[in-house]
């Protein structure tokens, strides 16, 4: 019965905000995207993604358009009202043509790698760009349809003419929902809106806060192996940034103190809405590298700007799982007001060695790893990977998907291409990066972090969201490599929420010393029989050579000694000879004195 009056809540809240909003342009659109309260603020839209993924359930992602021959081929035919929020290739080949509303000249016509090039107005960075795959994160509305093609480059010559590994995702409004199509040029209004928008990027780089809000700051004592209360509020308000310090007393154990668990509570709720490693909950637990927006890792602790509204209550419990006591200190920076919003702000850290299953179709994804599994409606933000790759053997061919509403709405191309890299790279913008590649390790094989933020291209759902990834190498089948694997998931959603206790999986030992084990004993274990029986062979005989050597050198040594030995005991016996003869002639001397004076 809760659950019914939430929903209901939940959607009249939607109808008075968006029931009497007028015509939806880009100008709007941008300013809604330049909010920071829009992030966690209710949208009347359903999110989709089209991919060349490979239908059958095999790892042939790249060329499964919707249609194709040798004129064209189709990426993605989309019903209107929406917004393409993201287009993505691996390889931009071919002519690149967006057609809205059923009009028969295209809005953009243009060489796809001239398009991703970030020249094209008003398609520029940093919302459009290459770093190692092509990326486009500019809200392109339409109100009818929408409709992207490829043809082929006259010019050139190549397998692909349409290039491969093509994404695009769109938010699919109501009907009932005004929108108004984009045109080119954009007006002077929209170039304004633009502009603001950049603007406002640039400042979450900057880490920027507004400056009259009140800073709440909380110390306590922590002993070893306790759950303390840190920090507590009364609402409304909302938490624009939060800053976490962790001080053990032995400062040489900074890094394990770390791993102390952070819990967040809204609205007095029993389940936390938060639960976390300390510097997981900051994107990285493995190094201080920080994410370019939104989170910056300290070596104490760290920061985070995700607003985090309540309009009740706000707890925060610290639990320390080591043997070390130490001081705590959070300082909040609240914004005192009523939050226009039902969602609340969530995050989950989830790790688990995985195990190989080598499948050649992979329909049901059962067996992916699982990231986030949540009822409710609300709205997906980021992702925080971190992959403990044992094999010399790129890891990252599985393909991401989101069940939303209990349906397939997002299947992706692979890990690389889910955080905008490509054939074997990670990408690198403002939305998405790599903080840690290959680390303890050479070749793929080694510990890499990565993270992803869905400002531009948000995931909404409304029942239900389930997030996996496939894993492995693809080339001995999907999730055929038994690496491990950790994550950190953020996202806003309604209350009540499920126990996510269930998922946390099992916490993972990333040291150095660990992982140069693990892939030491891999190499060896991926080794032929031949081949172990040639190098414990070869260790043996190395072996035997070194014994002989200590026993030739043992040898050599006893020599010297004796030898050193002799010729000290031959001067002994040479001074004393001396001496005996020196003092014989003295004493015979001494005997003929008397006799000479007499």
């Amino acid at each position: 019965m809760k659950k019914v009056i939430g929903c209901c809540g939940i959607a009249l809240f939607i109808i008075a905000c968006y029931s009497s909003a007028e015509e939806l342009d880009l100008t709007q659109i941008l300013n809604k995207f330049s909010s920071p309260d829009f992030i966690y603020q209710p949208f009347p839209a359903q999110t989709h993604q089209n991919s060349t993924y490979d239908r059958t359930g095999g790892n042939e992602d790249g060329d499964y358009f919707l249609e194709k021959n040798h004129q064209r081929a189709v990426v993605a035919k989309i019903n209107g009202p929406g917004i393409i929020t993201r287009i993505y290739t691996a390889h931009p080949l071919g002519i690149l043509n967006i057609y809205l509303d059923d009009k028969k000249e295209p809005l953009i016509s243009a060489h796809s790698s001239e398009f991703f090039s970030g020249a094209i107005y008003p398609f520029s960075e940093p919302i459009v760009g290459k770093s190692t795959g092509a990326y486009c994160y500019f809200p392109i509305p339409f109100s009818k349809s929408a409709r992207i093609e490829l043809e082929p480059d006259p010019d050139k010559t190549t397998p692909f003419p349409f290039g491969r590994y093509w994404q695009v995702e769109w938010l699919e409004l109501t009907e009932a929902y005004p929108l108004k199509t984009l045109t080119l040029p954009i007006s002077e209004p929209e170039k304004i809106a633009l502009d603001n928008f950049k603007k406002y990027l640039n400042s979450l780089k900057k880490f920027e806060i507004p400056p009259q809000l009140e800073k709440i700051s909380f110390e306590s004592e922590i002993a070893p192996q306790e759950r303390i209360v840190i920090a507590q509020l009364n609402g409304p308000g909302i938490i624009r940034k939060l800053a976490l310090t962790l001080i053990p007393d032995n400062q040489s154990s900074q890094e394990h103190f770390l791993k102390a668990k952070i819990f967040g509570y809204w609205e007095e709720e029993e389940n936390p809405s938060i639960i976390a490693k300390v510097s997981s909950f900051f994107a990285n637990p493995i190094n201080s590298n920080s994410p370019k927006i939104f989170i910056k890792r300290t070596e104490q602790g760290g920061e985070i700007f995700l607003p985090m509204p309540f309009s009740r209550s706000a707890r925060f419990e610290l639990q320390n799982p080591s043997q070390i006591p130490g001081k705590v200190k959070m300082e909040l920076w609240v914004d005192k007001k009523e939050p226009k919003s039902p969602w609340r702000f969530h995050c989950l850290e989830r790790e688990q060695k995985l195990t190989k299953n080598s499948i050649t179709q992979n329909l049901d994804h059962q067996s992916d790893y699982l990231l986030l599994s949540s009822k409710g409606e609300g709205r997906f933000i980021g992702t925080v990977l971190w992959v403990f790759n044992k094999f010399f053997l790129w890891w990252g061919e599985g393909d991401e998907t989101f069940f939303i509403n209990d349906e397939l709405r997002w299947h992706g191309t692979g890990t690389e291409d889910y955080f905008d890299g490509s054939y074997l790279h990670l990408g690198d913008n403002l939305f998405t990066s790599a903080l840690a590649k290959d680390l303890f390790g050479k070749g793929y094989a080694g510990l890499n972090l990565m993270y992803k933020f869905h400002l531009l291209d948000p995931i909404y759902f409304q029942e239900n969201i389930i997030f996996r990834l496939e894993y492995g190498s693809g080339i001995l089948g999907i999730n055929d490599l038994d690496n491990w694997y950790g994550s950190v998931v953020y996202w806003y959603q309604a209350e009540p929420h499920s126990d996510f206790s269930q998922m946390l999986g099992q916490e993972l030992n990333l040291s150095e010393k660990i992982i140069k084990k693990e892939i030491n004993q891999t190499r060896w274990n991926l080794l032929p029989r031949s081949s172990k029986i040639a190098i414990i062979i070869y260790r043996m005989m190395i072996g035997a050579l070194a014994l002989l050597l200590i026993f030739w050198l043992s040898i050599k040594i006893i020599k010297w000694q004796n030898k050193k030995e002799k010729k000290i005991e031959k001067k002994s016996l040479g001074r004393n000879r001396d001496f005996y003869s020196a003092f014989s002639h003295r004493n015979h001397r001494l005997l003929a004195e008397p006799k000479r004076n007499q």
